[in-house]
């Protein structure tokens, strides 16, 4: 059953897992994430080409082949899980710990793919807190060959070969209908459905010998175009790109074109990739890809900045150390038999490697993460729990049929007629407590009119935004109080994502926020607008962030950012409220948020008189919001007794 081998496909290995790794470190590269797309056409066609050998025939063995790939896969798997396992119980909060448990039990039974897809998109932040993320494809690769092989030999044995490339090519062609149907949605990136055909382009490889190319000028334009379509995929696309889609052809057609190109020719990028420092990588890529990701997660853990040139770079090294151990120690030896030589011995093995890992990744799942670990400063963080609301204050978010039926939520003195409206995201949410609370202690009430992620005519808002003007038409209130998260939509910052220290400013936002600002205001006239300025975000605010912090990073107990980190966002966003304001007679800009909260360096977390100032790195608590009560009782009285705009 041996496949004749060819150091070209381990150099192509080694194309596909170090975009990869560098991309998960940030060091570059874009679109590394395609390296996986790669890594699947290559084991489509490699698999394929061993179980043709024997399909249809007496000799074909699902034991065989299921003892190879158990060799292949479980050792370092299983390896790598477990140290995962052990270095969470060291660093992680229990709700990281529990979900470490969760999706260490998923990817024993290789359904991890499932589970990511109902958890956490592949580029969302949080995918940061889970090491056993890129498990995923893994879990794609198994469920394709627990059915594949059987398949196969039934199709090849009844049919013949031009049956089992007729099936590939109606399964490909299925797939990928599916793939484009449902392009740039988790359902497309995780499950096996619409990324099968990418595993049946490499089997279809491996069973057309005639795709090769004839001569080896052909083999030179092919190799030559597969080179650049993978590298044009590795530097070209990115976490905004709609994927999977479309462009997934260009690591997978670039793929199959170097596949093919080197069978049977030796073209120029062939016998590049067949260089030895090429091969060392590919050997070294099943391992690697193992390893590199929890490396990368836990270096991170609990940091409350972004790891620095120096960090990233010590992670990729120590990756690519782990995996040459492993593959020298764990990985060979047990491949070629060296250790459980017999059949008996690795399945036996395996059940109970697989056992012990089941046991103590469900232990930690039932046990909610073993909270029995935390010192007692991070326990109490953790059990912290916000003020509760009196319902006469409290409003659902709006939603679109709502909107429609003019069906606004009033808060505020019971029975009073409203006289004015809160509009905003979660930002004013948060703030709504003191904005009603002051209204309650005036007998006023008012109008609340809360979003999520909601920002005047923002991207994709621009219905949303009409059901907003046309609510507020129909309010007879003048004075409308606006609250946003201005610090993401000036600058493109989310405080999971990026740190105050490092914005990601994105050229225009300021214009483009002032534009769409001035659109609301131009759309209703006859309303007077009071609009705040953005509370402070940002890891060190977040109690779970510190938490973290604390318990992986015991020693660092700082509570807040520097008021000059929260300066850098707001001198993007202030200059264009002021500016609104400026050429708008009906709008007054306070900026009041950051002046209450912050001090004359520091912006705490925690406030000795109020008590903690946030409930998550991005919103403010009750206790923070009714303590601007007579803030917003000035304002209120100040507004409602101005003559009518």
């Amino acid at each position: 059953m041996n496949v004749r081998y060819r150091a070209d496909i381990d150099g192509l290995r080694a194309v596909a897992v170090l975009p990869v790794v560098l991309f998960h470190a940030q060091l570059g590269f874009p679109g590394g994430f395609v390296g996986v797309d790669v890594f699947f056409v290559i084991s489509g066609y490699l698999i394929t080409s061993i179980l043709l050998q024997s399909a249809g025939s007496d000799r074909f063995s699902l034991l065989d082949f299921y003892e190879r790939r158990a060799r292949r896969i479980f050792p370092a798997l299983f390896a790598m899980i477990f140290a995962t396992l052990l270095v969470g119980a060291w660093l992680m909060i229990p709700s990281d710990f529990e979900a470490l448990g969760r999706s260490a039990l998923a990817t024993l039974l290789f359904v991890s793919n499932v589970l990511f897809f109902l958890e956490v998109g592949y580029f969302d932040v949080s995918a940061h807190l889970k090491p056993l993320m890129h498990t995923w494809s893994l879990a794609v690769e198994e469920q394709y060959y627990l059915i594949f092989p059987l398949v196969l030999h039934l199709v090849a044995q009844r049919f013949g070969r031009r049956a089992v490339v007729a099936a590939l090519v109606a399964a490909a062609v299925i797939s990928f209908g599916l793939m484009l149907a449902t392009a740039g949605t988790r359902s497309a990136f995780f499950l096996l459905p619409a990324r099968g055909w990418e595993l049946a382009l490499g089997a279809l490889l491996a069973a057309c010998p005639g795709l090769s190319p004839r001569s080896r000028r052909q083999a030179e334009a092919l190799s030559l175009a597969g080179a650049v379509a993978v590298l044009a995929a590795i530097f070209a696309l990115d976490d905004q790109t709609t994927f999977p889609g479309l462009a997934t052809l260009l690591p997978c057609l670039g793929a199959a074109a170097l596949i093919s190109a080197g069978r049977g020719h030796a073209p120029l990028v062939s016998r590049a990739l067949a260089t030895a420092p090429f091969v060392w990588v590919g050997r070294l890529s099943y391992s690697l890809y193992l390893w590199h990701w929890p490396i990368i997660v836990f270096g991170a853990y609990g940091a409350l900045s972004d790891p620095s040139l120096l960090e990233k770079g010590i992670a990729v090294g120590l990756s690519v150390l782990l995996s040459a151990l492993s593959l020298k120690y764990i990985e060979t030896p047990i491949r070629r038999g060296r250790v459980f030589s017999s059949r008996r011995a690795i399945f036996g093995g395996a059940s109970v490697a697989f056992t012990a890992i089941a046991i103590v990744g469900a232990f930690t799942y039932v046990s909610n993460g073993v909270p029995g670990r935390m010192p007692q400063n991070v326990a109490q963080l953790l059990d912290w729990q916000d003020a509760a609301v009196d319902p006469s204050l409290d409003c659902d978010y709006s939603d679109d049929v709502r909107l429609q039926a003019h069906d606004i939520c009033v808060a505020g003195a019971v029975g009073a007629t409203p006289s004015f409206a809160l509009v905003g995201d979660s930002h004013a949410d948060a703030w709504a407590p003191g904005v009603f609370v002051a209204a309650q202690e005036l007998g006023l009430s008012g109008y609340q009119i809360v979003l999520g992620g909601f920002r005047p005519y923002g991207e994709d808002l621009e219905a949303r935004t009409a059901l907003v003007v046309d609510a507020l038409r129909a309010l007879s209130v003048e004075t409308v109080f606006l609250i946003g998260f201005w610090s993401a939509e000036a600058t493109g910052f989310i405080y999971h994502s990026e740190v105050v220290e490092t914005p990601r400013v994105i050229a225009g936002n300021d214009e483009r926020l002032f534009r769409n600002l001035e659109m609301f205001v131009n759309d209703l006239p006859g309303k007077r607008f009071v609009i705040f300025d953005d509370n402070p975000v940002g890891r060190p605010l977040d109690r779970f962030s510190l938490a973290r912090h604390w318990f992986a990073r015991s020693g660092d107990s700082r509570e807040g950012l520097e008021r000059s980190d929260v300066a850098i966002y707001r001198t993007v966003y202030q200059p264009v409220l002021e500016r609104l304001a400026a050429a708008h007679d009906n709008v007054r800009y306070v900026p009041a948020f950051v002046d209450a909260l912050c001090r004359e360096g520091s912006c705490p977390r925690v406030d000795p008189e109020i008590g903690a100032l946030y409930r998550d790195g991005n919103h403010v608590s009750v206790a923070a919001a009714v303590s601007l009560v007579p803030l917003f009782r000035s304002l209120l009285n100040e507004a409602l007794s101005a003559p009518s705009h």
